[in-house]
């Protein structure tokens, strides 16, 4: 018995050795695949990380092209305001406001004279509309030339006496319109301060208005016209503006009128 079982014991010893073998050797090929596996995956993540050259030069390239838009950019923006562009028209609309006293002394057929200084000061706001043009930019200055129309307004209370003694009451109204040749100068088109002259021809008309038809008249006179001022770009569309207008008698100037008075005039204009 004890020899029959020896014999088994070999003989299945003597059998599953090369079988044993054979399946530790799977095993160990098994197990070193993902080996193999895991440096294929490094190699492919370390490509995906790493640009391709020409993809490199063409973003550099990209970049560079893009440095002197973002530098013109970044310049534009120092200057709050546009300036207005060379051979280019500028439009603007303007308010001012002037002190106003009506000088003469009229005759009033059947009334006798009436004397307007009596009427007393006033204040005379004007509306204007005109246009420049850039003409040179230079190293002596930004010029611009253009015209400006101008036309003032005011409405005083009135009163005269007849030769009789009889109070009549009445509305003085009094237009000043002048249109006038402009050249406006600056350091350059994007100063903000900038001196302007003009000189022009105008119309300056007085009229009294009345419930009495004895006191109903109307006198005017032909004008040249003369400015001098500065104007401030407080922001991009708004000016301020200070101007000196002096007049003087031009064409049939009614002999019952003075000349308007010279005068300093403030005001703001609205570009585009």
């Amino acid at each position: 018995m004890p020899l029959i079982l020896r014999a088994l014991a070999l003989s299945v010893l003597t059998l599953g050795l090369p079988l044993f073998q054979a399946i530790a050797q799977t095993k160990s090929s098994v197990t070193k695949e993902p080996e193999v596996n895991a440096s294929f995956r490094d190699q492919a993540e370390v490509e995906i990380k790493t640009p391709p050259k020409s993809a490199t030069t063409q973003a550099t390239a990209t970049t560079g092209a893009l440095a002197p838009e973002q530098t013109a950019t970044m310049l534009q923006l120092e200057d709050p305001f546009d300036p207005p562009r060379l051979r280019d028209f500028q439009w603007n609309f303007g308010i001012a406001l002037s002190p106003y006293k009506p000088q003469g002394t009229v005759e009033v057929s059947g009334v006798g004279s009436q004397n307007l200084g009596s009427t007393g000061s006033s204040l005379m706001p004007s509306l204007s509309l005109g246009t420049l043009y850039g003409l040179t930019d230079g190293s002596m200055g930004a010029f611009e030339i253009g015209a400006e129309f101008q036309v003032g307004f005011a409405s005083q209370k009135s009163s005269l006496t007849t030769q009789i003694g009889t109070a009549i009451d009445g509305r003085l109204n009094s237009t000043l319109f002048d249109g006038r040749a402009v050249i406006r100068w600056g350091s350059d088109f994007k100063s903000k301060l900038h001196g302007r002259i003009g000189v022009g021809v105008g119309r300056y008309s007085v009229t009294q208005t009345s419930d009495n038809s004895l006191a109903r008249w109307s006198r005017d006179g032909g004008l040249s016209t003369f400015l001098l001022g500065a104007d401030y770009k407080m922001s991009r569309k708004w000016l301020a503006q200070v101007n000196y207008r002096s007049f003087g008698k031009r064409g049939n100037f009614s002999s019952d009128l003075t000349v308007p008075a010279s005068h300093i005039e403030l005001g703001t204009q609205v570009i585009w």
